[in-house]
């Protein structure tokens, strides 16, 4: 299977459809902490009960987006090189148990408070709320 933006759609949205039908998913979702630029996290759970977790940074233009560097086409097109992208995504996932990334997202909203985030209320209520509200109601 390969990404295809009719199919699966435009964006990181596209990719996150993409890496939920290619790996079986029965639910999946996504979060964005920024505006222009930030942070974007995607949760999978497989129809096996692994749980996936995708972060990234996005951007709003080519130079700061991966998506908007490698879309030249504005249109239904999918060229192979967004192709190689969604496989590089679809690659970054980690799959663990449940309880294993209930307490990974738990280290990671300890990392951010140590780092850039210290001050972001959205990374805190996405890490410490809402993901695992999440994987808890759907694996």
């Amino acid at each position: 299977m390969k990404y295809n933006k009719k199919k699966h759609g435009r964006g990181y949205e596209g990719f996150y459809n993409f890496i939920a039908e290619k790996n079986n998913c029965i639910k999946h979702t996504n979060w964005e902490i920024g505006s222009y630029q930030g942070d974007a996290i995607a949760c999978f759970i497989r129809n096996d009960g692994m749980v996936g977790l995708l972060d990234h940074c996005y951007g709003s233009c080519s130079g700061c987006d991966d998506y908007q560097a490698t879309d030249r086409e504005w249109n239904d097109n999918t060229c192979d090189e967004l192709v190689e992208l969604a496989n590089e995504y679809e690659g970054k996932v980690r799959w663990l148990s449940k309880d294993e990334q209930l307490k990974r997202c738990e280290e990671i909203w300890l990392e951010g408070q140590a780092g850039y985030h210290s001050d972001k209320e959205d990374f805190t209520k996405v890490y410490r709320e809402q993901l695992p509200a999440f994987i808890k109601a759907n694996s």
